[in-house]
């Protein structure tokens, strides 16, 4: 599963696809749309499994796992 997203006279729109090619070929006219000066901006698109079966991001780790945020 794909969603472009795009602004349109900064409206934000957005339109679901389910194959990848459909999604590039998509964001690619939308981006071709910008290019010749139709008010679009910011065209994006993410995906997602469907089939994906937990939830995104780690919830548990090991007792191994000492990560620290080091800063300058």
């Amino acid at each position: 599963m794909y969603v472009v997203y795009w602004l349109r006279d900064l409206v934000p729109q957005h339109r679901e696809i389910v194959e990848l090619t459909e999604a590039l070929r998509f964001t690619e006219e939308m981006r071709k749309k910008q290019r010749d000066g139709e008010p679009i901006r910011f065209v994006s698109f993410v995906g997602e499994n469907p089939n994906s079966v937990g939830n995104p991001g780690v919830d548990e780790t090991g007792p191994d796992y000492n990560w620290k945020k080091r800063r300058i």
